[in-house]
This record gives structure tokens, sequence and C-alpha cells, in this order.
């Protein structure tokens, strides 16, 4: 059985649609990131965060702390959204005004760290994927409509490439499923 170390329901639903059906424990971790200069520094921090997240869970299983039988891996994952620095999850409704109008007409990135742990042998892999996300344009009546509508407070940049949002995506490069916060086949290869 997999364990999945995250309280992200987008991880979950997307394993799910792969016929995974994880356990999930949330991680018990500080998940702020460094200070970060170049893409090669944010790649490194991103599987470093979710190795950390990945070991928080893997420890408390094995001392007993979460009970859970047959756990074959923890799967763990952290994903930012990266344009010019790191736009995170807004922490207000201005937070978030703000994210969408810098993203308008654009280009950004969206980055995810992932890290698997062999529950059995110890053994760690990680890995980090990228996806370019292009952006139209809009109104600021449209972000604060779907801001109403959506509550993006606990989303990276401020959007959800399956919500609503996605009538303003122009393109996107790369695997969609990293966008929404876990490449499956990337992972699905870290797994065998």
């Amino acid at each position: 059985m997999i364990v999945l170390a995250s309280s992200s329901p987008r991880r979950l639903a997307i394993l799910r649609s792969h016929g995974v059906e994880p356990h999930v424990i949330f991680p018990e971790v500080d998940e702020s990131l460094p200070a970060i200069t170049t893409t090669a520094d944010l790649e490194d921090a991103l599987c470093s965060l979710a190795l950390l997240k990945a070991r928080d869970v893997y420890i408390r299983l094995q001392r007993g702390l979460c009970p859970i039988v047959d756990a074959s891996h923890v799967v763990a994952a952290d994903t930012v959204v990266f344009k010019e620095r790191i736009l995170g999850k807004p922490s207000d409704f201005e937070k978030a005004v703000e994210m969408l109008e810098f993203l308008r007409n654009s280009a950004h990135q969206v980055f995810t760290g992932v890290a698997v742990i062999d529950f059995l042998t110890g053994a760690e892999r990680t890995l980090c994927d990228v996806s370019t996300v292009v952006f139209g344009d809009y109104t600021r009546a449209d972000i604060e409509d779907f801001i109403h509508n959506e509550q993006p407070f606990d989303k990276a940049g401020s959007y959800a490439l399956q919500g609503e949002w996605v009538r303003h995506v122009v393109q996107v490069v790369g695997d969609r499923e990293n966008v929404i916060g876990l490449p499956w086949y990337r992972v699905k290869e870290l797994l065998q």
C-alpha cells in the first residue's frame, strides 16, 4: 500500500484517478522554503522539502505512531508556481488578486518536488518535474469572481488548473497533473 504524506486533496484525487487508493498521513514539518536565487536551487529545495515530509511520515510509521498494515512506499510532494519569484499560497484576498494580476498575459512555471521512500528498505528517491503554463487576458472582475467562487487560498499561485480558472489558460507545456500537484507518470517510475 502507498502512503501519501500530504494533506492535498488534489494529490489524493490524482492517485485515485490512476487506480491507487493510498493511506493518507499528514506530515508534521515546517514547509517553508529557503531564499531561492535560481531555478536549480528551487528544484533542490522542493526535493528536500518533499523528502523531509516523506521522512517524517516514514519515521512515524516505523515507530508505530501511525498504525498501518503492508506499507510499500511513502510518497510526498511539494508544488510551487514560479515567475521571477516563488508564488506560494495566498494569505488573503488581496494577495490572491496580486498574484493573478502578475500572471496575466504571460507564462510561468510550476515545479513539483517528489520524494518516495521504499518502506521495506528505506531507500529514498527524489525528482522534480517542471511544467510551463501560459495565461491569457482577463479582468480584475474575473479575478475577484474566481476568488469568491473557488477560494484559492490553499493553492500555489492562487489558481487550480482543474477548476473554473482553466478558461484563462492558453497553453500547458508539460504534465498537466504536475500543475495540479503530482506528476503521476514520473512518480510511477520511482515506485517500480
